[in-house]
């Protein structure tokens, strides 16, 4: 019998695992065990929609822990060393709510200086490895003694602790890259994979960039969420308006924006569309359909449905504080998310994957590229988002239209529903460019990979004995 670790601690994690496809050829073979590290909020979730996997175990680990002063030093290097346009978006950020300039001064210097020297982050690397132990994961190793380590985001600090313990334990290790972002934002990895899966050859590039990780270690996979929409086929149109109670005879503008530093700016663009929608400015019957973060636990106070705007929270809840919640993504979420798209003549979000999602639907797109309410010097403004790295090939791509104020906003609506051809080219290009293949056979790919290289590693063991 073989034993796979697999650390599942965030929302878009299990999204991947467990509503594609991605652990069905592991799931399919009896020889092997997998032993799913979960947060102990989410144990009775975990083993009610999943408990029926015979080979799989669920252990619920509190994996966060206060961190010294040595360990964080060495966290705050990981995040600094790296020198894109993403990264100093995510410092300023950062800045804007901790407004610590030494923070923010010594992140910029270190990422200025020190980032562009590969000798230097494989120092780093060895030198937190040997300084800062891992604690919380090695009775685990001792425990199920695994044959192999699949972490699914390989900037995670949860999945860089399982990466420190595999390669102090010498256990084989795989890592994905979980976000198109990720490579270019969040920091240098601390502990590098023997193999590591991303999406596209875009980011097999910043992989062998950022990460220091070889050509020969990098698998291109495709995005396996987007198989979903592959095979996708919509509910019922009646059932989809009945459960977000809208009548059928309107259209939707589906919104997707960004809250935080961005608030006030959203709040007002809402009141904008709403007068715009009662005073007949656009020109179909319509409701607008504005999706929240999953991780939005605040009360809606003045985000409050009314005969021309609902809200949508999707995915499932579970409570951390009285900012943010973690949460879980269900098959009938990403149906309900597929849903949205499809029966929405616009789509609308701020530089974000909705307008990928959007593309796979073949849906009219608008990015907001506008400050309703000005930032103050603390915060940054909406159009500084649109100089981030990863997002360049979609301004690129000619895929959408870029609303510049409230009242372009509304002609690019009435524009769209009038002809929703517009960069319907675009949107086939961007899909290629940031899917790799379109195929729903993305998750297949990675399950195999997975499958074939513990297969290769126990052949390995066996030559060896």
């Amino acid at each position: 019998m073989k034993t796979l670790f697999i650390p599942v601690f965030h929302g878009m994690c299990t999204r991947n695992l467990f509503i594609t496809d991605m652990l069905k050829p592991i799931l399919d073979n009896p020889n092997i065990k997998i032993i799913c590290f979960v947060p102990p909020l989410k144990e009775k979730f975990f083993k009610e929609k999943y408990g029926h996997f015979k080979n799989v175990i669920f252990e619920p680990v509190e994996w966060k822990h206060k961190k010294g002063k040595v360990e964080f030093f060495f966290d705050f290097l990981a995040k600094s060393f790296l020198n894109t346009q993403s990264k100093k978006s995510l410092q300023l950020i950062e800045y804007s709510s901790d407004k610590n300039k030494l923070r923010y001064a010594l992140g910029r210097i270190l990422s200025k200086v020190f980032s562009g020297s590969r000798m230097l982050r494989n120092f780093v690397r060895w030198l937190d490895f040997v300084v800062v132990p891992e604690k919380i994961f090695g009775n685990y190793f001792d425990k199920y003694k695994p044959d192999l380590v699949f972490v699914t985001d390989v900037l995670a600090p949860a999945d860089a602790l399982f990466l420190k313990q595999a390669k102090k334990k010498k256990v084989p290790k795989i890592a994905m890259v979980r976000g198109w972002d990720n490579l270019t934002s969040k920091g240098v990895v601390r502990v590098r994979p023997d193999k590591i899966i991303v999406h596209t050859d875009l980011m097999k590039e910043e992989a062998i960039k950022y990460a220091d990780m070889k050509e020969k270690d990098i698998y291109t996979s495709g995005v396996p969420i987007f198989d979903y929409y592959v095979g996708y086929k919509p509910s019922a149109k009646e059932d989809f308006y009945k459960k977000i109670g809208v009548s059928p005879e309107y259209k939707l503008i589906l919104f997707a924006p960004f809250f935080g530093h961005y608030r006030d700016s959203v709040k007002e663009i809402i009141k904008y569309l709403d007068q715009a929608i009662s005073n007949g400015e656009i020109d179909e019957k319509i409701k607008l359909l504005v999706r929240l973060a999953p991780s939005y636990n605040k009360e809606l106070g003045e985000f409050k449905s009314n005969q021309n705007i609902i809200y949508d929270v999707p995915g499932k809840q579970f409570p951390l504080d009285n900012y943010r919640n973690d949460w879980e993504f269900l098959t009938a979420d990403m149906q309900h998310l597929a849903d949205s798209i499809y029966y929405s003549s616009v789509t609308i979000n701020f530089a974000s994957t909705m307008t990928v999602d959007a593309a796979a639907l073949d849906k009219p797109v608008i990015n907001i590229d506008y400050d309703v309410v000005k930032p103050d010097s603390t915060k940054i403004s909406i159009r500084y988002i649109y100089k981030n790295d990863h997002y360049q090939p979609v301004l690129k791509a000619n895929c959408m239209k870029m609303a510049r104020s409230n009242q372009e906003l509304v002609k690019q609506i009435n524009s769209y529903l009038k002809n929703p051809r517009q960069e319907k080219e675009g949107r086939s290009r961007i899909l290629k460019e940031l899917t790799w293949k379109f195929d729903g056979q993305c998750s297949q790919r990675v399950g195999n990979y997975v499958l074939d290289y513990l297969n290769k590693i126990s052949n390995n063991a066996d030559s060896a004995n």
